[in-house]
């Protein structure tokens, strides 16, 4: 048994001994999960409301080989993908608490352990394990930054729709009558370029993990933009297909940090720390598997959806790009397009791959922890020269 540590003022939340992984208190993961879910699904719920009724207007519900799906089971299903992604952001916050209040304890085995586990490696350079999992928070806060720089608006430039389109709010936007003009009101970002309402509601819903908001986004913007992509009778400008290329273009800096830097790094450090976790108390922690199985989870679940949602741009728009004599639009050209869109699916692709491969490398870390007796497994094998109490 754990006994409560003496230099820790707040010992009901946290419970460590000499040379064990801290662990802690039931009360404090039920509230500490409970609490922000219940608060961001009611707030997803309302932004949920502006987007469904024009999305059940233009794509029609939701359907599952050929058969409407309920709408009650529909938004049951979303919403607990949704809270899957919240509890995966949750549970890698708690076991990063864990890992800096154990390597903080005075005579813990973490850091020896992890020392001796990189010494063996092929990665010699590799940082302590304190610096690895606060590194991997910081890539969280990237990607914070990113979706405001791409979802909110920059100086006072709006256009389309009227003459003052950052009047417009998002509920009158999404409940007008027509569905295409309202989505021609766009404002300038301090990413650069433009971005219209939905486009900067879908950059901060994922960000938020609102998976329920983002479940139809690549069905719903294609439908959007779809009467556009072709040449119309007269008009060969390329104005209609340099969006479908933009938005492949966010979908690929999205996948590179959200995924690559982010959910293929929390899952090879959660594995890693279940590992020293089992070396260092005896027996692997349940805390730190339950968050390693729910990040690669909802990891395979993102890249599936990414992945479709790419190939679903790139089919839309390519066959419309191979026309040279089109008119170019703020002198981009077709051949333009056509290079951005192969540069993107080149770099889209090597980030999906990259993370594919390390979700994996993270499953057979979490497997070894099982088989070694240690815990602890690299490339070359089961280590078991590890420092112990």
């Amino acid at each position: 048994m754990l006994s409560p540590d003496p230099s820790l003022r707040l010992r009901v939340y946290t419970l460590c001994q000499q040379g064990i992984f801290c662990v802690h208190t039931v009360w404090f993961l039920t509230v500490g999960a409970a609490a922000p879910i219940t608060i961001t699904i009611v707030l997803e719920w309302k932004c949920l409301s502006y987007i469904l009724p024009p999305m059940a207007k233009l794509i029609g519900a939701y359907r599952l080989c050929g058969k409407v799906v309920p709408f009650y089971v529909y938004t049951s299903f979303t919403f607990t993908i949704s809270c899957l992604g919240r509890l995966d952001l949750i549970t890698s916050g708690i076991v990063l608490a864990k890992v800096l209040r154990t390597c903080m304890y005075p005579g813990n085995l973490a850091e020896p352990i992890w020392a001796s586990v990189v010494a063996t490696s092929a990665l010699p350079w590799l940082p302590s394990l304190l610096w690895l999992a606060v590194g991997s928070w910081a890539v969280l806060v990237m990607q914070l930054v990113l979706a405001l720089l791409h979802g909110l608006p920059y100086k006072d430039q709006g256009w389309g729709g009227s003459q003052n389109g950052l009047k417009y709010t998002v509920g009158s936007l999404l409940r007008s009558a027509d569905i295409p003009d309202k989505y021609k009101v766009q404002f300038a970002t301090a990413a650069g370029g433009a971005s219209s309402i939905y486009q900067a509601t879908v950059a901060l819903a994922e960000a938020a993990r609102m998976n329920a908001v983002l479940f139809r986004h690549g069905a719903f913007y294609t439908a959007l933009k779809c009467r556009y992509v072709q040449y119309s009778p007269g008009d060969h400008s390329t104005w209609a297909r340099a969006p479908w290329v933009g938005e492949a273009e966010k979908l690929a800096g999205r996948v590179v940090t959200n995924f690559a830097l982010e959910v293929a790094w929390q899952a090879n450090l959660q594995s890693t720390i279940l590992a020293v976790s089992k070396a260092a108390n005896g027996e692997p922690d349940p805390e730190v598997a339950f968050s390693v199985c729910l990040s690669c989870a909802m990891g395979f679940y993102n890249v599936c959806k990414a992945s479709v949602y790419m190939w679903t741009l790139f089919t839309s728009v390519w066959p419309h790009m191979q026309r040279d004599d089109a008119e170019a639009r703020d002198g981009i050209t077709d051949a333009q397009l056509r290079r951005r869109l192969i540069t993107t699916s080149i770099v889209f692709t090597a980030a999906i791959s990259c993370t594919t491969g390390l979700l994996l490398y993270a499953v057979v870390k979490v497997r070894m922890v099982y088989l070694c007796e240690r815990g602890v497994w690299n490339v070359s094998g089961c280590v078991t020269e590890l420092p112990t109490l």
